[in-house]
């Protein structure tokens, strides 16, 4: 008795981590889930080669013309370039998202 209710407890604990972690995953609403969709059909990409003391903020004060935020930005090259953190090599290419002017 007292395993089952154990297990019970635990499929719902395990219930609840999955509904909040899916919830996490996109907050946007709708529209502005649509308005960055249409954003990020109009960027394109390119790489850049890092300097020596280059950083990702560097990187996103240069090429972030968008109405996204430098930290999201900055999560965005991360996620595109397989980055965990912010170290970058001088000498090695970084992809970048170049959106159109005004956008």
């Amino acid at each position: 008795m007292k395993g089952s209710i154990r297990l019970r407890f635990a499929l719902i604990i395990s219930l609840f981590s999955l509904l909040s972690i899916s919830a996490d995953k996109n907050p946007l609403s709708r529209e502005d889930y649509r308005r960055e969709r249409e954003l990020f059909a109009k960027a394109s990409y390119t790489s850049v080669q890092i300097s020596y003391g280059e950083t990702l903020e560097d990187i996103a004060l240069r090429y972030n013309t968008s109405s996204l935020s430098q930290e999201e930005y900055i999560r965005r090259l991360r996620e595109l370039n397989d980055l965990l953190g912010n170290e970058l090599r001088p000498g090695c290419y970084l992809s970048v998202i170049v959106f159109p002017e005004g956008e």
